[in-house]
């Protein structure tokens, strides 16, 4: 029953934030330290991968990264780098590791 709960819980709350960001109209904007941030979130997806990549390992060491998280960082960093939308980094870096991950790599 708790990850019933915890499913709606999460689904009501994304909702609300979704229904917010509308309601609040177009001339609304963020304040300048959340644009800063919200900026940033490119090289924050890079980091999460990279540390996901040390933690699924086992033992921490960077020698027992899997070559497709390694390969999969390095799209992400290229992605980063070239487009300024907050997704491509994310959405090239998981889908080269679930490709390569797919292919036996």
């Amino acid at each position: 029953m708790t990850e019933f709960a915890t499913l709606i819980a999460a689904g009501v709350i994304t909702w609300a934030l979704r229904a917010s960001f509308i309601s609040v109209g177009p001339g609304w904007q963020f304040p300048p330290l959340v644009e800063e941030l919200l900026n940033n979130g490119r090289f924050a997806i890079i980091a999460a991968l990279a540390t996901s990549a040390i933690v699924a390992s086992g033992d921490g060491s960077l020698l027992d990264i899997p070559a497709a998280w390694l390969i999969g960082g390095a799209v992400a960093t290229a992605a980063a780098l070239s487009f300024r939308n907050i997704a491509w980094p994310m959405v090239a870096g998981i889908g080269a590791v679930w490709v390569l991950s797919f292919a036996g790599l």
